[in-house]
C-alpha cells in the first residue's frame, strides 16, 4: 500500500472526515479499494478481515476414532483402511494430513542402508509381541517373523508363538525354501538368538557360535545392525509396519453378531485348500458386517503359509492401473499382480469407478484367471456390478472369471459400529 495513501486518509480520521474513495482514488492515482482499505487501517490500526466460514470435512464423525487408533498406535495407512469400512469416502491423504497432527517430531540421523544387488541380501526382524483380542476379549500375544529381499521386495512371513533359536531357525529354512535359494548375506537385528550380547561391544557384534554353526551350514554370511539404527535394513522395517495394519480390527468380528454366516465355511477357507484349486472368494454385503475384517484374516493365514499375498483397496488399485496406462507400463504392472498367489481386492463398489476402469480390472481378473485366487469384497450385489463398472459387457466377463470355482459369501445382518453406538 502507498504510504502517501495512507498518510492523507490518516488526515481524514483525524479531522474526522469520512473521504470520497472514488474522488480521493482519481486525485490519487490508484484504485478506490485502495483508498478504502488504508481509511478503515487508519481508523481501526488494522485492516478488518471477513471471517470465512468454517467448511465441513469428510473426516467429521471419524475424527475422535482416527484419534484413538492413531494414538493407540495404529498408523495413517491401516486407519484408512479401517474407516473405509464403516463408510469414509474421503481420501488417503486426507486421513494421512490429519494424523500430523498427533506424530511427534523426531530428529532425523544419516544411516547406512542395505545395498539392493540382486541376490546379494536379505533382511530379517521380528513384529514382537502382537496383542490381539477374539471375540470373547480374551488376549492373544504372538509375534510375526519378517524375511525381505530387498531388491525385489519379496517377503516371506510366519506367525509364531516364540522368537526362540530353534523358531528362527525354522523360520529361515522355510524362507530359503520358498525363495528357491539363500542369499550371499542375510541383516539382523541386535537379537539375542543371533548376537552374544555378553561378549559384544556397540560397535562390534560377537555372533552366537550356534548361530554361526547354523549360518555356515547354510551358506549365508550374518551382518547385524548397530543398535537403535533400525533405518539401515528399511525394507523389513517397512513390512513390519505394515503388519500394525491388524491393529484396528482388534475386538471387531463376532460370529454370533452375524448369524447370516456359517463359521464352518470360515473354518474351511482357513486351511487354504482353494488357493491349491485355484478358486476365488467374494464378500457380499452392507458396509460395517465384517467382510474386510474376514479378508485380512485369511490374507494373514495365506502369509502364515508363506503364500506370496497382496491386500490393496480398489480405489487405489485402479489409480495405480490409470498411471500404468498412461504411462505405457500396464502390461508390466498387471503382470506384477498376476504374480501373488493371493490377490486381495477390498470395497468394490464404494467408490464410483472411472468408465475405463472396467477394462483394466477385466485385464488383471483375466491375467489370474484359474492360475491364482483372488479374494474380493464388496458392497454391491452381483447384478450390480454392470452399474458399478459402467460396462455390461466386462461386468458379465469379470463375474464369468471370478464366479466360476469361488466361494461366494453373502453376510446379511447389521453394522458393528452401530452395535458399538458409533455413527
Amino acid at each position: 500500500m502507498r504510504n502517501d495513501v495512507f498518510e492523507r486518509m490518516k488526515r481524514f480520521v483525524i479531522d474526522e472526515i469520512k473521504p470520497n474513495y472514488s474522488e480521493v482514488a482519481r486525485q490519487l492515482e490508484v484504485d478506490p479499494r485502495t483508498v478504502k482499505t488504508a481509511y478503515q487501517r487508519a481508523l481501526n490500526g488494522t485492516v478488518k478481515r471477513k471471517i470465512r466460514k468454517s467448511r465441513k470435512s469428510k473426516l467429521d464423525g471419524f475424527k475422535d476414532l482416527i484419534k484413538a487408533k492413531y494414538q493407540a498406535g495404529c498408523s495413517a495407512k491401516a486407519i484408512f483402511d479401517f474407516i473405509c469400512g464403516k463408510g469414509f469416502q474421503g481420501k488417503y491423504t486426507i486421513v494421512k494430513d490429519y494424523c500430523r497432527h498427533y506424530k511427534k517430531k523426531e530428529i532425523k540421523k544419516a544411516t547406512t542402508r542395505v545395498e539392493h544387488t540382486i541376490g546379494l541380501s536379505a533382511q530379517v526382524d521380528w513384529k514382537e509381541k502382537v496383542l490381539m483380542h477374539d471375540k470373547n476379549n480374551v488376549e492373544h500375544i504372538f509375534s510375526i517373523f519378517l524375511y525381505v529381499l530387498p531388491y525385489s521386495k519379496r517377503k516371506f512371513i510366519k506367525l509364531t508363538l516364540d522368537q526362540k533359536q530353534d523358531t528362527l531357525f525354522e523360520c529361515l529354512t522355510e524362507a530359503f525354501h520358498f525363495m528357491k535359494g539363500v542369499p550371499k548375506e542375510i541383516w539382523f537385528d541386535n537379537m539375542a538368538t543371533v548376537v552374544d550380547h555378553q561378549t559384544s561391544t556397540f560397535n562390534h557384534h560377537h555372533f552366537n557360535d550356534r548361530f554361526l554353526s547354523f549360518a555356515h551350514d547354510a551358506g549365508f554370511h550374518p551382518i547385524a545392525c548397530r543398535p537403535f539404527r533400525p533405518q539401515t535394513k528399511g525394507c523389513v522395517e517397512a513390512l513390519a509396519r505394515t503388519m500394525s495394519r491388524l491393529k484396528p480390527y482388534d475386538k471387531e468380528f463376532d460370529f454370533n453378531f452375524q448369524p447370516s454366516i456359517n463359521p464352518q465355511s470360515i473354518s474351511e477357507l482357513t486351511t487354504m485348500s482353494f488357493l491349491d484349486k485355484r478358486e476365488n472368494v467374494i464378500f457380499i454385503g452392507s458396509p460395517g458386517v465384517g467382510k474386510t475384517h474376514l479378508a485380512i484374516g485369511l490374507g494373514v493365514k495365506a502369509c502364515e503359509q508363506g503364500v506370496r499375498t497382496l491386500f490393496i483397496n480398489c480405489h487405489e488399485l485402479m489409480l495405480r492401473l490409470q498411471k500404468a496406462q498412461e504411462k505405457q507400463h500396464l502390461e508390466r504392472v498387471i503382470r506384477r499382480y498376476e504374480r501373488y498367489d493371493l490377490l486381495i481386492i477390498d470395497e468394490l463398489g464404494y467408490l464410483p469407478l472411472a468408465t475405463d476402469d472396467a477394462n483394466l480390472l477385466f485385464q488383471l481378473i483375466n491375467g489370474r484367471y484359474e492360475r491364482k485366487s483372488t479374494i474380493v469384497t464388496t458392497n454391491m450385489p452381483l447384478s450390480s456390478w454392470g452399474v458399478v463398472l459402467h460396462n455390461l459387457a466386462a461386468a458379465e466377463a469379470i463375474l464369468d472369471r471370478l464366479v466360476y470355482h469361488s466361494h461366494i459369501i453373502k453376510i446379511k445382518g447389521k453394522s458393528y459400529r452401530l452395535m458399538n453406538g458409533r455413527h
